[in-house]
């Protein structure tokens, strides 16, 4: 469940900072992503899910409400939705948006026309072991794509569609402040 989380919170990272080169604008960004987890919770994750219900208290109130939504599509085995803003700078772009994975994943990215791209990417951490595989769309103030990933943790298997899509929002990313690794 937690790798879920992760999956979608760094998907609009990845969407906005993948090879998008000089066509993606600089500032800041808005992204979607929308999970839809492919299959029933185990009863290990049924219970991980009771004990994340019972930590939402400690959840700051400006993602609490996002969370128990996400937690409730989750127990349903309804699409899960997240929103984040991201401050893209021109020394990013510079440096070619990059995306920064974790130490245990492998990333690439191969272009398929001017602006759009095939990805693949696999990753081990904390005893899941996940890949998966997409396609990215870019314009200079919006991005969509499409990810299939699948995951084996603790013996249970699982796969997911991911959906994002993203718009450029201001030149001036105001207090958002650029990802961590960039400046």
């Amino acid at each position: 469940m937690k790798h879920l989380r992760l999956a979608a919170a760094s998907a609009v990272l990845v969407a906005v900072n993948a090879y998008a080169g000089p066509s993606v604008d600089p500032g800041l960004w808005e992204g979607t992503v929308t999970v839809q987890r492919e299959g029933s919770l185990s009863a290990t994750e049924k219970a991980q899910l009771e004990q994340m219900r019972a930590h939402l208290a400690q959840v700051p109130p400006q993602y609490r409400a996002q969370m128990e939504q996400n937690l409730t599509a989750m127990a349903d085995n309804k699409p899960m939705v997240f929103h984040e803003k991201t401050c893209v700078t021109p020394a990013m772009i510079k440096q070619g948006l990059k995306p920064k994975v974790g130490k245990n994943c492998t990333y690439t990215m191969q272009p398929k026309t001017a602006n759009t791209y095939t990805m693949d990417f696999t990753c081990r951490d904390q005893g899941v072991e996940s890949h998966g595989s997409g396609e990215m769309i870019f314009a200079p103030k919006s991005y969509q794509g499409n990810v299939h990933t699948m995951a084996n943790t603790q013996g249970n298997r699982y796969a997911a569609d991911i959906a994002m899509q993203g718009r450029w929002l201001s030149a001036d990313c105001g207090s958002v402040k650029p990802p961590a690794g960039y400046r």
